[in-house]
């Protein structure tokens, strides 16, 4: 499958949205306070199939650096740079944060 350079930016602009709009089920508030010794869900560690364990908030940051980077090489039109390998991952990733709720609606 190929894409275009504005398929891509389309893709990892939407990605982007869906990251900065992420609610919690059964979470309670996004930015509710926590109580001292309780663990945020942004700090609850995940297992990600084939590659091991990171904290939510890790995967969060991780997606938004290659989303970063993968925009940088296609405005550069260095499509090699963001390789199948990096997209099959980011669609771990965010495979993983739905299956942990964290996605949001």
């Amino acid at each position: 499958m190929k894409l275009t350079k504005s398929q891509l930016q389309q893709i990892i602009k939407e990605e982007l949205q869906t990251i900065q709009e992420v609610e919690y089920d059964d979470q309670g508030p996004m930015y509710a306070e926590p109580v001292e010794g309780e663990i945020t869900p942004d700090e609850a560690e995940v297992v990600i199939q084939g590659y091991g364990g990171l904290r939510v908030d890790q995967i969060k940051n991780r997606i938004v650096e290659d989303l970063v980077d993968m925009s940088e090489a296609a405005t550069a039109g260095e499509f090699r740079r963001i390789g199948s390998t990096r997209l099959k991952l980011l669609s771990v990733f965010l495979q993983t944060l739905q299956h942990h709720n964290a996605l949001g609606d």
